[in-house]
């Protein structure tokens, strides 16, 4: 029993902390948790995921039919502000991307670029002033770490949270801090076809239940029995399409995060070719060499990667900026640039190029 009791003021912390939150009368989950624990007078703390749960919940049963109006319009304007700066690969996060924004939420967007003020400059370049923006530093693992963060607000009242992080960050995913799973979010390519075809989808891990085992061996019949085991049974029927959408979520992070191997499991090739025996290491590394072996990309091979000059120039900048090309020469690349455009360079190079090339 005292087990149960436990798990029922955990509970409660979690129905607190998520009240504060949405309430707006805390910001942080850290702080959310503690003070509803001190207002319980409980030691013991939900995680971050059991009180975005809550939230959810919360928000869903006081704005109704109103908040699927809203995450609707509030992700079209999102892929608006992502057309305007498509040059800086913007992608969408937050709890727009997850679909479990409430009437307190705004828009995140993640942009990438050397110089924030470029991003600035685009966005007025599309009419979005920015009402405020700002440098912020966390440290994380030891690591200080920086990025320009511009405030919008949009005309129908919605407010947007820019974050301009450095180029070196581009590509790398980081841990959700509340829901645990890799922070992945939406290319304008993917958010284009989510409002498409299915526009008011979710992007939440699910969270595993063990408690129904737990409860029906732990609990005494009862009030208490009868309503969480009512809860758990709640949980439990989830209907096939939902099911169906789970796994579709499940294998979309998985392809994001696993490109090459998701392609190899769904094509049902998932092997290697192998062609050679190796008798003696000298005969058998020649054999499997191949033209990319060891081969370190160039400038050249990077601008062959971008869409659009305003990709290409970034990618001159970065380069020079970190003395891996001359200034001399990205004058040179600046000005074919300029004069011819970004094909001139060189044909488009998909993704894994240099595999295909060589035959794999």
């Amino acid at each position: 029993m005292k087990g149960n009791r436990a798990k029922i003021l955990r509970n409660r912390v979690a129905q607190e902390a998520a009240l504060l939150l949405y309430t707006s009368q805390e910001k942080e989950y850290k702080q959310a948790k503690k003070r509803a624990a001190e207002t319980l007078g409980a030691r013991v703390l939900p995680s971050n995921f059991e009180v975005a749960e809550e939230m959810d919940r919360i928000a869903e049963e006081r704005e109704g039919a109103s908040r699927k109006e809203m995450l609707l319009r509030m992700r079209r304007e999102a892929r608006e502000i992502m057309e305007a700066l498509d040059g800086f690969s913007p992608r969408l996060v937050g709890s727009v991307w997850r679909g479990t924004a409430h009437k307190n939420s705004d828009i995140d967007i993640v942009t990438f670029s050397q110089d924030h003020l470029q991003v600035l400059n685009q966005l007025q370049k599309h009419n979005f002033e920015a009402e405020s923006s700002e440098w912020r530093s966390v440290t994380k693992e030891g690591r200080k770490e920086s990025s320009f963060h511009i405030h919008v607000i949009l005309d129908s009242g919605d407010e947007v949270e820019l974050m301009v992080r450095s180029l070196d960050y581009l590509g790398k995913l980081q841990r959700c801090e509340t829901y645990g799973d890799a922070r992945t979010g939406l290319s304008l390519n993917q958010l284009t076809k989510i409002l498409k075809e299915n526009p008011l989808q979710k992007f939440v891990p699910y969270r595993k239940l063990s408690f129904r085992k737990k409860a029906d061996h732990n609990l005494n019949r009862g009030s208490i029995k009868e309503k969480y085991c009512k809860t758990v049974d709640q949980q439990h029927t989830i209907s096939k399409k939902e099911n169906a959408q789970k796994m579709d979520i499940e294998k979309e992070s998985f392809q994001k995060m696993f490109p090459n191997l998701a392609q190899e499991m769904e094509s049902g090739n998932c092997g290697i070719k192998i062609n050679s025996v190796r008798s003696d290491h000298t005969t058998g590394e020649k054999a499997v060499s191949r033209k990319f072996t060891e081969y370190t990309p160039d400038v050249i091979d990077f601008l062959r990667r971008c869409d659009k000059m305003e990709q290409a120039e970034e990618i001159i900048c970065y380069l020079e900026k970190k003395g891996e090309i001359s200034s001399e020469y990205a004058g040179k690349l600046r000005k074919q640039l300029k004069e011819k455009g970004v094909r001139n360079f060189g044909s488009k190079k998909e993704d894994d190029y240099y595999l295909k090339q060589d035959g794999l």
